[in-house]
Parts: C-alpha cells; structure tokens; sequence
C-alpha cells in the first residue's frame, strides 16, 4: 500500500472510531412515564430500581432509565410521551391510567407496560385482561372496583352519618366511573353523597378545609396521585 493511501485509511478509521466505541457502549433506554411527582414516586422507584438491578438490568451498566413526571399536570403526558418517542426508548412503563392512555394514543409499535389502579378494559386500554390488546399490557389493583367498599366502611364506622363526600380529580380520566360505583353504593346505603373536585394542590387544600369543617361526615378518597398524602393538618384531624 502506498504511504497516500496508508494515511487515508488511517485517517478514516480514527474518523470511524468514536461512532463505533459509542455504538458499543450504547444500552438500552427504557421510558417511565407518571402524571404525578418524581418525589411522590421516590420509594417506589427505588424499589423498582433495587428489583431491576436484582435481576441483571443495572441503570446506566446494561440499561438506562429515562424519566417523564407530568407534576399533576395531564395535559402535558402527550407531550412527555411524544419526547420519550423521540427518544426511541424500548419500552414505556406507565405509571398511571392517564400515563397508560396518553402512551398508547403515542405508539403502536413501543411496548407498553402499566402498573394502574383502575379498570383497564373499562378505560379502554386494554380489550379484556386475558388478551391485552397489540403493545399494551400490564397489572391494575382495581381501585374503581373498592371505592364502594370504601363507602360501606366509612359508613360502618359512623353509622350516625348521613352524609358523605367523594373527593376525584375532574381531569383523571377514572373518575366518571369512580363517581358511577359511589353513587350506586350511597344509594344502597340510603346516604347523601357530595362530589368534590380538586386537580390542583391548592384545589386539594381548599376542598379538605371545606369538608373538614363539617360539609360532611367523612370522605371517601378517589383514585389520584395527587391524594396521596397532601391532606392539610385540619383535615387529618378531623377524618382521622
């Protein structure tokens, strides 16, 4: 080989080099989605983490997880899952039923894989439990399904009370059919039941001290991650 073409093969190949070593070194990328807070969610991700590593999948050695926090926020999951698309990430896991349909809405070719607390086939996420339809699957606890149950109790434990709230989030696309059973379960029982709306955290703090201060006998909590744990002082003495 002559010395001309020696340099320019030796000058291509540096060239080349960087790309390649990246290519090698490149993992996987795999997208969590949730409509609430990263801190709400911190023990459960770290949980979720320690499990992961566990079992091979080491955050940034064999894969890599990227992050998209909707704050409480929902209009903003189609933009969030929009990103992670882009990112060409391997699989979305959904952490909410707003985070599972704003995915799915997004791609029909990434998997998807939700841990919920309402009904899958009712929201139309899913075609029935036994056969998840085309890249959607995953595990519901059924919290649509217990919130009558949760009015039953209350009402066993104050049986003087006549009157009950339901406190949902206008804007979780569960709470129309949380209203639904509660209702149906008020009037089995022979109550009254006063639907409260929050979707902000200042909503939520308005609404409690509302109900805290007599409106009601006690308050049945919808499904929401924003209720997880933002009651006023003044409200938890009062329901507690």
């Amino acid at each position: 080989m002559r010395r001309r073409e020696f340099l320019g093969a030796l000058i291509s190949a540096a060239t080349l080099w960087p790309s390649i070593a990246r290519a090698q070194r490149a993992v996987p990328v795999i997208g969590l989605l949730g409509s609430a807070t990263a801190d709400e969610y911190a023990p459960m991700i770290a949980t979720f983490l320690k499990g992961s590593s566990e079992a091979g999948y080491i955050q940034g050695q064999s894969v890599t997880f990227e992050y998209a926090w909707a704050d409480h926020h929902y209009e903003r999951l189609p933009m969030l899952v929009s990103e992670l698309v882009e990112r060409q990430v391997k699989v979305i896991l959904a952490a909410s039923t707003p985070s599972a349909l704003a995915a799915k809405l997004a791609t029909s070719t990434i998997p998807i894989v939700f841990a919920i607390g309402g009904d899958p086939v009712g929201t139309g996420l899913v075609g029935s439990l036994s056969r998840p339809d085309s890249n959607v699957t995953g595990a519901a606890h059924r919290n649509v399904d217990t919130a009558p149950k949760r009015l039953e109790l209350l009402h066993e434990l104050l049986p003087g009370g006549t009157s009950f709230g339901l406190l949902t989030n206008p804007n979780n696309t569960l709470t129309a059919s949380v209203e639904r059973a509660v209702r149906t379960a008020a009037e089995v029982l022979s109550v009254q039941l006063m639907a409260l709306h929050a979707s902000t955290e200042q909503e939520l703090e308005a609404t409690l001290r509302l109900a805290a201060n007599g409106l009601v006998t006690g308050l049945v909590i919808g499904t929401d991650s924003l209720f997880r744990g933002a009651f006023p002082s003044s409200a938890r003495d009062r329901f507690n």
